[in-house]
């Protein structure tokens, strides 16, 4: 599911134009929603798990030599990203970093600016919301 730059130009060209939200709002206190796109080659599946301010993260592909995952949580401001132990030494052997995220705020799309190694620069990507799961127990979820 990879996408090239020029098709997620396209989708963020066409993508309605509102602000990412830092905020996690109480309305999906509940629930987790996962989200994929993809960037260079990477697969991404994010599941955020808004009742914590935290999402997992799997990224698989041919660049990254296989598949990565971890947990991401959101400082305070909604845009800092706090990794892992693992998934940010993973990263950092690649020398890739997440620089910030955030969501939309009608949580149709979650982006993520990251910092790639060979001249490739900052590039974000954007995920695209694909399943909402409702939680009984929210006990039950991170």
């Amino acid at each position: 599911m990879g996408l090239s730059i020029a098709t997620m130009a396209v989708i963020a060209l066409a993508a309605p134009l509102r602000p990412p939200c830092g905020a996690w709002s109480a309305r999906l206190r509940r629930s987790s929603i996962v989200y994929q796109g993809g960037l260079l080659g990477v697969d991404a599946t994010v599941v955020l798990f808004e009742k914590r301010g935290q999402a997992t993260i799997q990224l698989k592909g041919v660049p990254l030599g296989g598949r990565i995952s971890g947990v991401a949580r959101f400082e305070p401001d909604g845009v800092t990203v706090d990794l892992d132990s693992d998934l940010g030494r993973a990263l950092a052997r690649r020398h890739v970093k997440i620089t910030r995220a955030g969501v939309y705020l009608d949580y149709s799309t979650v982006w993520v600016t990251v910092r790639l190694p060979l001249g490739v620069g900052e590039r974000t990507v954007h995920l695209a919301r694909t399943v909402t799961l409702q939680h009984e127990n929210s006990n039950e979820f991170p």
